[in-house]
């Protein structure tokens, strides 16, 4: 077992502006280029008798239905109700379609729990294409970055199935000189038990046949925000709201029903919880105790209680318990400070918490919500979670080993982008009113491997004021970053750019030497933004009949 390193993410000063003075709304437009789909959208049915959390609809429901290509930043992608992938490029001014690839139909039994399709680029020339049930096609494209665009139709390289009713394909890269792809899917089955599984494979192609050569997963409580591989295909990073780790044998809580007793958590602090065992009737036998470093076992002389695994770590050695009075009384020290415990066993609630953590969990499942104007100072206590994580893995033997991880608290995660064809996605987070892009450095890999980047100033703050948003992105020059709202509007915010006309603010008498500027992209229309593309050159927004796209030059 890897021992984890735990790295703070320390901004780096010259990237900051105290005295930035905000976003100027400007007037100028930019040309726009529409084009009506060939087909409609593809949209993924919503069982009504199903219920989802936050945090799986922002992954399944609210997802991007615009697919970008990070390595052409040319076209870009999307799939139609009949499952056939379409290609949209700009040339010479004008949009144009073409279908590039069809996916075979599901079956009725598949399509019932299978998660949106997913189209994911490994390399200039191949991608990777999940029907979100229990297929992922390779398929070659043809050099992307030719005027051409690639292939007129992409070529299936091979198949594979997955033993899983539903998956949903979050990266793929080829490593090596070959055929040889890793990708990483979440699978469906586990996100309704509030587990959600990260399944690293590594899938050699060779002769129109695909042979897995070895995976390893990871488990969470939260899908993830940002998932992504390194080049030589060895290290794993993942963003989300609660950290992933080894998968552990399952285990069910015991609580019996021959002895009466209420379980109450009397307080919670930083580093330690106080819990009660109050037993009914009278009886001569010594309740006590079996504090291990993840499990609980309570007994009344001989009879089993109430036994399970803690939901976290804790200090066996400097944990204690007392009997008096039919009370036993337990006080666990964690492991991990400053995590609020929102139960004590996994998957039982038989000890009844206070209800100030019970508020806290309702906030942690809300994941990251918007705020109006009054909740902007709340902001940073609330966006984030105790158990929010950047965390690297390394594939050691077939498993995925956490090495460095780094607790994000309330840095909310914003978005994650792909600034440099073939790298790895950078992560932007919220610090205080700014909006940090956290690089992955990969030659401070494994011990010190993000780096601040890129700041976008007051975008943490303008963001949260914005109740509709839907989708964040930045262009790869990281000059401008884009929030569309779930209709009508795409506000763009630009980073400072030099002036060199005298400019000076009438309130201070300082001069400006530098204005940030707001754009704003109208629609007359009342349908949903389905997916956003930005872009250096074009922005792209998606609807169920229309595409637009902008042009920034």
């Amino acid at each position: 077992m890897c021992s984890v390193s735990f790295v703070e993410l320390k901004p780096n000063s010259a990237l900051l502006d105290p005295n930035f003075d905000g976003y100027k709304l400007s007037l100028d437009g930019f040309p726009r280029l529409s084009l009506d789909l060939p087909s409609p959208l593809y949209t993924p049915p919503v069982p009504s008798d199903m219920k989802y959390s936050y945090a799986e609809c922002r992954t399944f429901l609210l997802f991007n239905s615009l697919f970008e290509d990070s390595f052409s930043l040319n076209c870009v992608y999307f799939v139609d109700a009949s499952f056939r992938v379409n290609q949209v490029s700009c040339v010479f001014s004008q949009l144009s379609t073409r279908q590039v690839f069809t996916i075979p139909a599901l079956t009725q039994e598949s399509a019932s729990c299978a998660l949106p399709p997913r189209v994911v680029f490994s390399s200039t020339d191949t991608a990777v294409v999940s029907n979100g049930a229990q297929s992922v096609y390779f398929l070659e494209t043809g050099y992307r970055s030719k005027p051409d665009h690639g292939n007129p139709s992409w070529n299936l390289l091979s198949k594979l199935d997955l033993s899983l009713p539903g998956c949903f394909l979050w990266y793929s890269i080829c490593v090596g000189e070959h055929r040889d792809f890793v990708i990483v899917y979440e699978s469906f089955e586990h996100c309704k038990k509030e587990r959600v599984r990260l399944t690293y494979e590594r899938v050699v192609v060779k002769s129109g046949l695909s042979t897995s050569v070895g995976g390893a997963s990871v488990v969470g409580r939260s899908c993830p925000d940002m998932v992504s591989v390194d080049a030589t295909g060895l290290y794993l990073q993942v963003a989300a709201n609660s950290p992933f780790g080894q998968d552990s044998p399952e285990t069910s809580a015991f609580v019996s029903t021959q002895v009466k007793f209420t379980a109450i958590c009397v307080e919670q602090d930083h580093t330690s919880l106080s819990l009660q065992y109050k037993f009914e009737g009278e009886s001569t036998d010594i309740a006590s105790a079996e504090i291990e470093k993840k499990s609980l076992t309570v007994k009344l002389g001989e009879t089993l209680v109430h036994s399970g695994t803690l939901v976290d770590s804790v200090d066996p050695n400097q944990c204690t318990s007392s009997f008096a009075d039919s009370v036993l009384t337990l006080a666990l020290v964690k492991e991990t400070p400053g995590l609020t415990w929102t139960r004590v066993v996994e998957g039982d609630d038989t000890v009844q918490m206070p209800a100030e953590e019970k508020d806290a969990a309702e906030v942690g499942a809300e994941g990251d919500k918007p705020f109006n104007v009054e909740e902007l100072e709340l902001c940073d206590d609330m966006s984030g979670s105790d158990l929010s994580q950047w965390q690297l893995f390394r594939l050691v033997d077939d498993s995925l080993q956490p090495v460095t991880a780094s607790r994000l608290h309330s840095h909310e995660i914003l978005f994650s982008r792909v600034t440099l064809a073939g790298e790895q996605p950078s992560l932007c987070l919220r610090h205080d009113v700014d909006a940090l892009l956290w690089e992955t450095t990969t030659e401070n890999l494994p011990s010190n491997p993000w780096q601040h980047a890129m700041t976008f100033h007051a975008f943490g703050y303008v963001q949260a004021s914005k109740r509709d948003r839907k989708f964040i992105s930045c262009t790869p020059s990281c000059q401008l970053v884009a929030l569309a709202e779930c209709s009508r509007r795409v506000l763009l915010y630009q980073r400072p750019e030099h002036i060199h006309t005298a400019l000076v603010n009438r309130n201070t008498g300082r001069r400006v030497p530098s204005v940030a500027k707001q754009f704003v992209l109208s629609f007359d229309t009342n349908q949903p933004i389905q997916g956003m593309v930005c872009y250096n050159d074009y922005i792209y927004v998606l609807f169920d009949n229309v595409v637009h796209a902008f042009c920034l030059l």
